[in-house]
């Protein structure tokens, strides 16, 4: 339940930031420069919520990491660009008749910045950022157990869809536009993993770490 408020209160946030951000372009924001990266590589710790299938059983834990790359199209496409993103997570406990469960996941995709703030001359600090991505790709899923056509194997491929969206900000009372802070990115991870239901799985993943820009 806690990590559900976290997640409540981290939308919120997404959800009243741009509104902060327009405010503050209408009282003269417009004299300052964008800080935005041809290249952006984020480094996070995940947290997913998973289920075997969508139709049946409880949510387990399921922590990792992922690393993403972002490059951004720059001034042919005002504030989009293509994300690619590596993650792998592993379940804190068995979770289907003794076995337990791990999983890579390669995805990619349009990122488009929802806002973005504008610096002013000589401000070497990271700026805030809110996106919104969706990406697709596959995933290796092992050290399991899957059913298929009455056949059990140890581990599955399966097509993954990914949509979600997060927010980058600087690093406290650090002065630097190299390195920033991914306060949240939330994502919805739709599979489709054999299973003895409906062979469909409709997970949710919390994820926070640094951002690097180049």
């Amino acid at each position: 339940m806690r990590r559900i408020i976290v997640m409540l209160i981290a939308f919120l946030g997404l959800a009243v930031l741009p509104s902060a951000g327009a405010e503050a372009a209408g009282t003269g924001s417009e004299a300052g420069v964008s800080t935005r990266d041809k290249i952006e590589i984020g480094v996070t710790f995940t947290d997913k919520w998973a289920k075997i299938s969508n139709t049946t059983g409880t949510r387990f834990a399921m922590p990792g990491g992922a690393v993403d790359v972002f490059f951004s199209l720059g001034n042919k496409v005002k504030h989009l660009g293509i994300a690619a993103e590596v993650q792998g997570e592993t379940a804190t406990q068995n979770i289907w008749l003794g076995a337990g469960l791990s999983q890579i996941t390669f995805v990619a995709g349009p990122r488009y910045y929802l806002w973005e703030e504008r610096q002013k001359e000589g401000s070497r600090r990271r700026s805030a950022k809110v996106y919104c991505e969706a990406l697709v790709g596959g995933m290796h899923a092992f050290n399991s157990l899957f059913t298929s056509g009455g056949k059990t194997t140890s581990s599955a491929n399966s097509f993954a869809l990914q949509a979600g969206g997060g927010m980058d900000l600087p690093l406290p009372f650090v002065n630097t536009h190299k390195v920033g802070f991914r306060l949240v990115e939330a994502d919805f991870i739709l599979t489709k993993l054999p299973n003895t239901h409906n062979d469909t799985q409709g997970d949710f993943r919390a994820s926070t770490g640094l951002t690097f820009h180049f």
